[in-house]
């Protein structure tokens, strides 16, 4: 799976999206959307939520999901600084507070339903030439300025 999240100007028009692919990398799950005033580091956060949280009606049991995110700011967030911030009670004083605790209770459920599944995740360097970093790259770019083109394989939400 590749998420990506970016913006026009920061604060800015923001773009997000999300590829869930199978076991053989092929995408059969697309998603890209745009905010009117964001930030990078909220979209993206945001392409991660809606990947897990579309995660949570396709995933099988005992899956292993690997996402790819070339975002650190959010990896961070979720994987080292979040559970530091609850602990020492700063939670709440930190940007993307609410995102970021929504990602933690899907996160969280994951592992509590009968059909559980784990989640981990990867840093890719942005605009490498990593197939899939670079198409969820175009497609958040495409939500941004060109919504009316994605193709009609790509759930488009806008915020």
């Amino acid at each position: 799976m590749y998420t990506d999240g970016g913006c026009k100007g920061n604060p800015g028009v923001g773009g997000f999206a999300a590829v869930i692919c199978d076991e053989n990398n092929i995408p059969i799950k697309e998603f890209a959307g745009r905010k009117q005033s964001t930030t990078n580091n909220e979209m993206e956060l945001f392409s991660i939520f809606i990947a897990i949280k579309a995660l949570s009606t396709i995933a099988e049991s005992g899956s292993h999901i690997l996402i790819h995110s070339d975002s650190q700011y959010a990896i961070n967030c979720i994987t080292k600084w979040a559970p530091e911030w609850k602990r020492t009670g700063t939670f709440n004083d930190h940007a993307n507070n609410e995102l970021i605790g929504s990602i933690l209770k899907l996160l969280k459920l994951s592992k509590l339903r009968p059909f559980h599944y784990t989640i981990s995740f990867n840093w890719v360097k942005g605009h490498a030439g990593i197939p899939g970093n670079e198409y969820v790259d175009m497609l958040l770019n495409k939500a941004i300025t060109d919504p009316g083109n994605l193709s009609n394989d790509v759930v488009f939400i806008e915020l």
